[in-house]
């Protein structure tokens, strides 16, 4: 898989909506608002804020009274994966849509 890099991902993060599988039937969603705001709703429905920034592979958010974490998105041939720092892939990005999807709607 080849890792994405700063300008494919500011294409494809910036002001979008991300729906993840996350196997098991588990799915999460982030909406990227901002170059540097982000909103998730995890597989359990909690609805996370916080603040990210672009790395040269990849990406950083701190989440409000949440974790740190970086995470890179990698791709083949039909699927784009999000994995964590330490390698492991964590789920593959099922939609991609331009603004906030209906998780994030009120």
């Amino acid at each position: 898989m080849m890792t994405l890099e700063r300008p494919v991902l500011a294409a494809i993060l910036v002001h979008t909506t991300h729906e993840i599988d996350m196997g098991e039937g588990r799915q999460a969603t982030i909406y990227y608002e901002t170059e540097n705001r982000a909103h998730m709703r995890r597989p359990d429905g909690v609805v996370m804020t916080g603040d990210w920034r672009l790395l040269d592979d990849g990406y950083a958010i701190d989440w409000q009274n949440g974790p740190s974490a970086t995470w890179m998105l990698k791709a083949a041939p039909g699927r784009i994966s999000y994995f964590d720092m330490e390698g492991k892939d964590r789920g593959a990005v099922r939609a991609i849509t331009f603004g906030p999807n209906a998780a994030f709607s009120s």
